[in-house]
């Protein structure tokens, strides 16, 4: 059965109470911290997020969209990969909740977006 929305995988950059906040609205999301993958470089967090059919979320934007570019050019699956602009976590959440709200977990595979 194909899931309908995406789950998320905050990387280590990002606050953790982003991923209570998107859980408390419905969505599912882990941490790199929950998951035991702090220290992790940016292709082994994208590599642990594809394996567990995740989007990636990261502030990260400049390494995660050369990540994007190098999994494109060698036909290589992601999930999604989400680069968040520095907020405060609510409106991170936010945003998250309405990106994953409005795209279907298909819809978001080997997308680069932004919130």
């Amino acid at each position: 059965m194909t899931q309908l929305f995406a789950q998320l995988y905050l990387d280590e950059d990002l606050d953790v109470s982003i991923a209570s906040r998107v859980r408390w609205m419905g969505f599912q999301a882990e941490t790199a911290r929950s998951m035991g993958n702090l220290g992790l470089k940016d292709p082994q967090q994208l590599a642990f997020a594809v394996q567990n059919d995740w989007a990636i979320v990261t502030h990260n934007r400049e390494d995660f969209e050369a990540l994007a570019e190098q999994y494109r050019r060698t036909n290589r699956v992601h999930c999604g990969i989400i680069v968040a602009f520095r907020r405060k976590p609510e409106e991170i959440a936010r945003g998250l909740a309405k990106l994953i709200d409005t795209l279907t977990a298909s819809e978001m595979r080997n997308q680069l977006l932004y919130v």
